[in-house]
């Protein structure tokens, strides 16, 4: 967004962002063979919606396969919905090939709610 407005980019070392914006003008860019994750759904939140009363979750994601940190895998060219994980020991090279590459970039990133108790957080803002 920076590059678009023509203003000059601030040196920040602890991000890792690239601009999206050739590609907006049609430019091939520098894009990244995957894209991150991180989903924290505020397990603090019970009193407002109880669907939401669950820990973080990451995943790093390709053009087809999606692995969340738990180490599940999945092809969503196949399984949109993610419903069945893909079984590594019977996986082909490519397959295995693409979740190295995805748990690279996985390991890139810091665990960002590592060190929640999230059974000592849940619910703790509930209506009594």
């Amino acid at each position: 967004m920076v590059e678009a407005t023509g203003l000059p980019p601030k040196d920040i070392t602890d991000a890792d962002g690239r601009s999206f914006w050739p590609q907006c003008l049609g430019y091939g860019g520098d894009p990244r063979e995957w894209i991150y994750g991180y989903y924290f759904p505020h397990p603090y939140a019970k009193k407002f919606n109880d669907s939401n009363n669950h820990p973080e979750v990451r995943y790093a994601w390709d053009q087809r396969y999606k692995l969340y940190d738990n180490g599940d895998l999945y092809d969503t060219q196949i399984d949109v919905l993610e419903t069945k994980g893909i079984d590594l020991e019977r996986a082909s090279p490519a397959v295995k090939q693409a979740r190295t590459k995805l748990q690279a970039a996985l390991d890139s990133y810091p665990v960002q709610g590592a060190q929640i108790d999230h059974e000592k957080v849940r619910g703790i803002y509930q209506s009594k």
